[in-house]
């Protein structure tokens, strides 16, 4: 495969639970496209790792964080096909934090970018088959604790 269908991606996720109900995201692009994932996303070369996990929530969910703690890293690779038909080799690295938020007024319409809105969801409804696959251990592991 060509060097530039290579994608090596490094994105900062927030996990907010209440009760038995987590804030997730549904995805409009990438890999993931139809599926729930966590609110977080690409990490911008000028920005540390906290400055990002705040701007995408604000983006993605209009929340503010709170406060933060490091949940773990988890990885994913897969091949997916572009809005334009290629393939693309997508290696993912995900770094997660528990997160408390201010929820004033949840961004439930889509973004213009990678989110179709954000919603709370029971973790009982999160499957295999409908989250993505790189946040479904995450989600599952906060929730055994």
């Amino acid at each position: 495969m060509e060097p530039e269908k290579k994608k090596v991606y490094i994105g900062v996720y927030g996990i907010f639970r209440t009760g038995d109900r987590v804030l997730v995201i549904k995805k409009a692009r990438g890999p993931y496209m139809g599926l729930y994932d966590l609110p977080g996303g690409g990490l911008n070369f000028e920005e540390t790792v906290g400055q990002c996990l705040d701007r995408e929530l604000m983006e993605e969910t209009n929340t503010k964080v709170l406060s933060r703690e490091l949940a773990g890293v988890n990885e994913y690779q897969c091949q997916y096909r572009k809005e334009d038909g290629t393939l693309k080799d997508f290696h993912h690295l995900g770094i997660y934090y528990t997160v408390d938020l201010k929820v004033d007024d949840l961004k439930t319409a889509p973004d213009g970018q990678d989110s179709n809105g954000a919603e709370f969801v029971d973790v009982s409804e999160l499957t295999a088959q409908n989250t993505s696959p790189i946040c479904f251990p995450m989600i599952q592991g906060t929730f055994a604790s």
